[in-house]
């Protein structure tokens, strides 16, 4: 591997009529001390033609394996989709309140068509705002499960695309920008996530950010005025999207820059002026989109402070190497139960070989390696949590510990384990370079061949599992004009009650519906319980899952009572446990039957 790192570095460099050494995607124009400049630092400028086809090569191919990956919920893409049951159904709701919010007049941004009276604020749920609007006229055409698939399919072509527009920067050889790019694509994060986080699968913003920070600190070839209203924007696209994800970003820009300053003190005064004014431009832009959004969030109602533990949801350091979700599979370590919270940890092996050599053999001749390495560390540690996990058993205090990160404002609403995403990144960014050092020396046939056996059993390595799938019972009442025999905008109890995340099945019929109704029930993020607190129509439903329930005069004046109070104009039982109890017992309870009983689902009147 010596004769690959020499090679690369002297492919890297002509010369100028002086005898100047540029850098052509490695090296700096000094030469070996490594200064900031627009066309070295990190990557040479690219020919705009080479861009494009390159970027139509990534496309073409993540959607062919995107589309052969998701393949088993296209077979019924309007009833299936490619993810677990519950959060998705979370996301369909969603995919149908925002376009239906904006169409009739509504702040999208606070809702009450969930755990009605009290609502929820939409900013701090996992709301896709943005995406919700891009896929709109796929939900109002075929509904919000084929909107969620084509988030599925469409995440990794996107994401892969954006990659390739950061990744090609840092290496002269197309192929190994398309390589890392589609790696990236596919990464254990975002494979996981796509089970049901779209706010943290979508993640073609994250490159773009990468990208624009380079322009706006490094490069500066750009009018600062451009690159600033483009950065602002894109943070405002992914506030929009996952703001846990913007989160990330900030705190990997926070890092990089850092990284920078330290390596390159000489050049911060240079680079200075430009960086503030373009840096000012971001903040104005932001602040312009996103000001209402975050007003909503912070001075709205129903604010929630703490979402999820912290010390739960974080990497096991076993997890690394040990593979879970992945094609190739096999047992390193005992099976703990921290490997499968979140697993989204896994590098693996071969990769992990991949990275090492990387580094050691380019990070003197691509300075942007010696970033990457910086990232990996710092990310790295902040990705295992409070505490050190190392097969289930639990260990020592680590950095997001000592700075007692899980106690501070927003970013304690971080899980450690999804900082990963920039572990993702970075080993993806690494990969293409180690691919375009092979390229560089392809006339050594025993190192190239070595190399190239290892980077294939690295893409092996982090190729997935089958995608699971699943179908929600959806009756045809809510997908036909049947669902017309609901009065529009009545308020509705609806069986199967929501009362918790594997119990959603009534949010993906309610959107389906074109959010023709409200319910008193939810899975939203709210003060307390995400299902909000328990209630007599709650705890009555879920009795008569399991067994009959007589209708007594106490229960029949307490959910009168309820009803009344929550202005409960129908109740609606559709395919579920516990259907044939409910059926009799709400026709007990209301004096009277159902006035519908069409599409599989019954619907009574209330007073």
């Amino acid at each position: 591997m010596t004769g690959v790192y020499q090679a690369a570095g002297n492919a890297a460099t002509t010369r100028t009529a002086t005898g100047e050494s540029i850098g052509q995607g490695f090296v700096s124009p000094s030469g070996a001390n490594g200064k900031l400049s627009g066309e070295g630092y990190f990557g040479r400028a690219v020919e705009g033609t080479g861009v494009a086809w390159g970027l139509l090569a990534v496309f073409l191919f993540t959607v062919v394996l995107s589309f052969a990956y998701y393949r088993a919920a296209w077979a019924a893409p309007t009833r299936t989709y490619s993810g677990d049951i519950g959060d998705p159904e979370q996301i369909m709701w969603f995919l149908g309140w925002i376009p239906y919010a904006i169409l009739h007049g509504h702040n999208p941004l606070v809702t009450n068509y969930g755990l009605y009276p009290s609502g929820a604020n939409v900013m701090w749920n996992t709301s896709v705002i943005l995406p919700s609007i891009l896929v709109s006229p796929v939900t109002l055409a075929f509904g919000p499960i084929a909107a969620f698939n084509v988030l599925v399919v469409s995440a990794p072509v996107f994401t892969a695309c954006t990659a390739y527009l950061a990744f090609v920067r840092y290496v002269r050889s197309k192929v190994a920008a398309v390589v890392g790019a589609v790696a990236f694509g596919f990464c254990p994060f975002l494979v996981y996530q796509q089970l049901g986080h779209q706010q943290l699968s979508l993640l073609a913003l994250l490159p773009l950010t990468f990208l624009l920070m380079d322009e706006l600190f490094v490069r500066q070839r750009w009018r600062f005025f451009v690159t600033g209203v483009l950065l602002g924007v894109v943070a405002a696209c992914q506030l929009l999207t996952g703001e846990e994800m913007l989160t990330i970003e900030a705190i990997m820009g926070v890092v990089g820059l850092a990284t920078l300053a330290v390596l390159h003190h000489r050049q911060v005064r240079e680079k200075l002026p430009y960086a503030l004014k373009g840096a000012a431009t971001a903040l104005g832009a932001f602040v312009v989109l996103a000001a209402y959004p975050l007003y909503v969030q912070f001075r709205g109602p129903l604010r929630v402070h703490s979402v999820h533990p912290a010390s739960l949801y974080v990497t096991d350091l076993a997890g690394v190497v040990q593979p879970v979700g992945q094609l190739v599979s096999f047992r390193l370590v005992p099976d703990a139960w921290t490997l499968h919270v979140e697993p989204t940890s896994y590098i693996g092996i071969p990769l992990l070989l991949v990275v090492l050599l990387t580094i050691v053999f380019g990070i003197r001749r691509r300075p942007v390696v010696a970033l990457a390495l910086v990232m990996l560390v710092v990310f790295g540690l902040f990705t295992l949590g409070p505490r050190l996990h190392l097969d289930g058993h639990i260990g020592f205090t680590l950095p997001w510990g000592w700075l007692g990160l899980d106690h501070r404002t927003l970013v304690r609403n971080i899980l450690p384990v999804r900082l990963t995403v920039v572990i993702d990144f970075f080993v993806a960014l690494l990969l293409a370079i180690f691919i375009d050092m092979l390229i560089a020396v392809r006339k050594r046939v025993a190192p190239v061949a070595a190399g190239a056996a290892l980077v294939g059993l690295a893409l092996v390595s982090w190729i997935p599992a089958a995608a699971g799938t699943t179908t929600p019972a959806l009756p045809s009442f809510f997908t036909t004009p049947l669902k017309d025999r609901i009065p529009a905008g009545s308020v509705a109890l609806v069986s199967p009650y929501v009362y918790g995340s594997f119990t959603e099945t009534a949010l993906v019929w309610q959107s389906a519906s074109g959010m023709r109704y409200r319910m008193v029930e939810g899975w939203l993020i709210v003060p307390g319980k995400h299902e909000g607190p328990p209630t007599i129509a709650s705890t009555t439903l879920q009795a008569l899952e399991a067994r009959p329930v007589a209708v007594t005069p106490a229960l029949r004046s307490e959910m009168l009572s309820y009803f009344q109070a929550n202005k409960v104009d129908v109740v609606i039982v559709g395919p579920g446990p516990g259907e044939s109890n409910q059926v009799p017992f709400f026709t007990t309870l209301l004096r009277h039957g159902p006035y519908s009983t069409a599409g599989g689902v019954y619907v009574w009147r209330v007073g």
